[in-house]
Formats: C-alpha cells, structure tokens, sequence
C-alpha cells in the first residue's frame, strides 16, 4: 500500500468517526432542545421536506413547518417537565447519507403532576439523514412507543381536545 493509499484510507477514517460523532451530536442536541422547549431550533435539526412518523401517537407528519406545529402543539401543554433519554445509538454513513437507530425512554410530568410518578415510555427512533451545507439533518424521523407505565397517551397528548 503507498503512502498516498495509506493517507487515504485514514482521511476516510477520520471522516467516518467525524461524522458519526456529528450524527450523535444531532441527536443530543434534538432532544435537549426539546427538553428545554427551544422548539424554533429543535424544528431546525429537521431537513425542510423532513418526514416523521409516530404512528402511535401523533401519525405522519410532513415538512418541518407541519412537524414544529403538530409537536409543539402537542406537546407545549402537557408537560410541566420533561427528560428523553436515548441509549444503542447506531448510524450507517455512506457519503451524505446516512440512517440511524436508537432506544428511547422518555418521562414527562403533566402540569401539576406528582413529580414522584411520572408518565413514562419506551420505544424505538429509526432516522434518515442528510448532510447538508451547514451539516448533518433528520430528513425522516419514526418513533414507535412499545411500552408505558400505565398511563394511556391519549390521556396525555389529546387534553386539550378533550
């Protein structure tokens, strides 16, 4: 192998761990960005033609502007607080592409809620990425709840329709 193969192969390394470390980041920032309701910039680490899918819950929702309106719509109001915690990140990069997997446990206390027992959940993020000019986006978001400690999310997510 030369010296110009040797060069390479490590650039593509390098680039690799770079990039899997901007995708991890990415998602980081999306769910403390929720945490801290800085929803304007949480909608921006969505592409603009984005998809997400939380056929549980919310159903399709398509484009950033119809993302922030139906999450932050749903979400604003029901909870005092809320923690997501994301555990097995797993990214597959291929040039400016790239998908990724991870588990999900989120706990929400409703407003007034007892901070002792709060809604909580599991479930399961499958994404679709892009690079883009100004680096990595979510171009396509599903989300599956599995399991919740009893409460139903209807109960939750619907209140104010009610």
């Amino acid at each position: 192998m030369s010296s110009i193969d040797v060069a390479n192969a490590l650039e593509d390394r390098l680039r690799l761990l770079e990039d899997r470390q901007a995708l991890a980041k990415l998602i980081d920032d999306y769910l403390s960005l929720a945490d801290a309701r800085r929803w304007t910039e949480w909608s921006e680490t969505f592409t603009e033609d984005a998809d997400f899918d939380l056929p549980n819950a919310f159903g399709l929702m398509r484009g950033r502007k119809e993302i922030f309106d139906i999450c932050v719509g749903k979400m604003e109001g029901a909870w005092e607080m809320t923690q997501h915690m994301i555990v097995n990140c797993d990214f597959d990069i291929g040039g400016d592409a790239a998908t990724g997997s991870a588990n999900i446990i989120f706990t929400g206390v409703p407003p007034g809620g007892d901070r002792a027992e709060p809604y909580m959940m599991g479930g399961i993020y499958r994404w679709k990425f892009l690079r883009t000019p100004i680096g990595w986006k979510i171009d396509d978001a599903w989300e599956e709840f599995l399991w919740n400690n009893g409460t139903e999310e209807s109960e939750i997510f619907d209140k104010e329709e009610s």
